[in-house]
């Protein structure tokens, strides 16, 4: 019949693995973040700079001013939009 290890053996042991006792767990959550950092570097690295360089092209127009305060980056500036209908 095996004994439950008592808390001083659990420290003992994580002291001489050098890992603490919680690390499978966070190890199990990495397949977790990596589809986020994924889409973090597509979002930064390509999508990012291709917006800036469409609004850097498209500031060159007469109604630019007029565009740009009523929308943002990827959508529609709400409450720009809700001043202009009712005016």
């Amino acid at each position: 019949m095996s004994a439950q290890p008592t808390v001083a053996q659990q420290r003992q042991r994580s002291v001489l693995t050098g890992l603490p006792s919680a690390v499978p767990r966070f190890a199990a959550m990495v397949p977790h973040w990596i589809p986020w950092a994924v889409l973090a570097w597509v979002w930064l690295e390509l999508f990012l700079p291709n917006m800036l360089l469409k609004e850097a092209s498209m500031s060159r127009y007469p109604d630019w001013t007029d565009y740009y305060s009523r929308t943002g980056m990827l959508l529609p500036w709400i409450p720009a939009l809700l001043k202009s209908k009712s005016a």
